[in-house]
């Protein structure tokens, strides 16, 4: 599965990517607005991504812009009655600030809202991730709700913020 836009495009994790996505998983800038993670092995990973691939209420994608793969977008607690989705994503440090991370959430919300008829779509972002919170807002999520000091990251609780977008009626 895969789907392109200009010089983006998205294709279904694989265990060809098993590598790939270690080394984001294991990059701590990150993972830093994810919460303190443990280094995940290649056998941790590839069982993580063979499990990924079989469920069915999870879609995740490798952004490639250029030919070349930056990150990851995804769609996960899909509830197909309820017809919500939680959507993540991440771009590898060194190819940020190129509106990579833009095109491929305005690439899935389509997929998910035309494919999948979803209605709604929530991303948690915690209160520090400027970046998120900026991505999220410019492509038009609205914030619904924030969970006091949910996060503890650092040394401090600090809040996690639900960002909400509906299906264009």
């Amino acid at each position: 599965m895969y789907f392109k836009k200009g010089n983006i495009q998205l294709t279904a994790l694989d265990k060809t990517h098993i590598k790939l996505v270690m080394d984001w998983i294991n990059n701590e800038s990150i993972n830093e607005t994810n919460g303190p993670r443990f280094p995940v092995s290649e056998t941790e990973q590839g069982q993580w991504v063979e499990q990924t691939i079989k469920a069915n209420n999870k879609k995740k994608m490798i952004v490639w812009a250029d030919e070349r793969p930056v990150g990851m977008v995804s769609l996960h607690q899909i509830h197909l009655t309820h017809r919500t989705a939680e959507i993540g994503v991440y771009i590898d440090p060194l190819d940020q600030r190129n509106g990579y991370a833009a095109q491929a959430v305005g690439m899935i919300l389509d997929f998910a809202f035309q494919e999948l008829n979803l209605r709604k779509i929530y991303a948690y972002v915690q209160q520090d991730n400027n970046a998120s919170i900026q991505l999220f807002t410019k492509i038009g999520f609205g914030l619904e709700a924030v969970l006091k000091e949910a996060i503890y990251t650092k040394g401090k609780y600090i809040d996690n913020h639900i960002f909400t977008i509906f299906k264009p009626s």
